[in-house]
């Protein structure tokens, strides 16, 4: 794993801080919400998943195809790879319409301001004026993020171990708490969907190590779970799961017991803003970058404010406090089908048209 090498640091960097995004957002009390305490489990079969999606991707890469895309053109030809296109282009859509609705969600509750289509819109705009910078640009934030803001952000959250009821986790294993353990699982993986991303970047000079990005989605599913086992501690298993945003509401308990903390707590809120930000700019560049392969075009603001422009209707049609929940179930499991089936296809249909040595 070639840590130093700018070209192996950027886009691996890049989908940690927008995982990191998604993963402190709504997925650990929907997780708790799916299963209680056993949450802590939840990302076993979820790794296995990411981790097979991986290995396919460096199974295609070393056969000398830039990309998945790539190597479905190779298998169908460019019915199958202007299929898939259009595929990725619906998951990155819904993904940033489930970001952009949770941020702005998020300002509308925290600035007691009940005007819910106004911030998600305006997050919308943000997002939509951010992807309209190259994706190496996102990289190279996303290379600072890691350096500055990603330590800071870590450590502000380790806080709440001052005052948690270790009893309160336990047991970790109980049949009688999985109310819906599909959901759940749909949650987790959830976490993982901008790792879908890998399939669309075409990029010869600049490749992404398998190794880098297993360690990578192994931490994220560290961070998730402890946040999810300190929201149980903090709370409670019933009140965790019905804490919509369930990582703020764990690091703003530090307020309680320490005033000083009161100022930290706001830089951290701001750093969160930061990363959801980036996610939801890059989830938007994403699903016109899938748009714009459908058409056979290269990807321009021409594509990307329409685009924009669609996930703000939708977003305005379908505010409601239902969205995020209703969203998750089919986000996951497109995240799931992208990451661990459509890979292990693709190598197939390689191997059989013998495409693979």
């Amino acid at each position: 794993m070639k840590w130093l090498k700018e070209e192996s640091i950027y886009y691996p960097f890049l989908l940690f801080v927008v995982m990191l995004g998604l993963s402190v957002t709504r997925a650990p009390s929907l997780v708790i919400l799916g299963i209680g305490r056993n949450s802590i489990w939840i990302f076993i079969p979820c790794l296995l998943s990411v981790w097979l999606g991986i290995w396919m991707h460096q199974v295609i890469a070393r056969s000398g195809s830039v990309s998945l895309i790539d190597a479905s053109h190779q298998v169908g030809g460019v019915f199958l790879s202007r299929s898939l296109y259009a595929c990725f282009a619906v998951l990155f859509t819904g993904g940033t319409v489930y970001f952009t609705y949770l941020s702005g969600d998020f300002l509308s509750k925290t600035l007691l301001f009940g005007n819910l289509r106004a911030y998600v819109l305006l997050e919308t705009v943000l997002a939509t004026g951010i992807a309209l910078l190259p994706l190496k640009t996102h990289a190279r934030y996303a290379h600072i993020m890691m350096i500055f803001v990603v330590p800071f952000f870590l450590f502000i959250s380790l806080a709440p171990l001052l005052h948690l009821r270790w009893n309160w986790v336990t047991p970790l294993f109980t049949r009688q708490e999985w109310n819906s353990p599909i959901h759940a699982f749909t949650s987790a993986m959830l976490v993982y969907l901008p790792l879908a991303a890998i399939s669309l970047i075409h990029d010869k000079r600049r490749t992404i190590h398998g190794l880098s990005l297993g360690i990578l989605s192994l931490i994220i599913a560290i961070i998730t779970t402890y946040f999810m086992i300190i929201g149980i501690a903090t709370f409670g298993i019933k009140r965790a799961g019905e804490i919509i945003y369930l990582t703020y509401s764990v690091v703003n308990t530090a307020r309680i017991e320490n005033f000083v903390l009161e100022r930290i707590v706001f830089i951290w809120i701001l750093y969160w803003k930061y990363m959801q930000f980036i996610g939801s700019a890059f989830l938007l560049r994403c699903a016109s970058r899938a748009v714009a392969g459908v058409i056979g075009v290269r990807i321009n603001a021409f594509i990307i404010i329409p685009m924009g422009l669609l996930i703000a209707i939708v977003e305005w049609v379908s505010a409601s406090p239902f969205l995020a929940k209703s969203l998750s179930v089919p986000l996951g499991f497109m995240t799931f089908g992208f990451l661990a089936i459509l890979p292990v296809c693709v190598v197939l249909g390689m191997k059989i048209r013998r495409k693979l040595p």
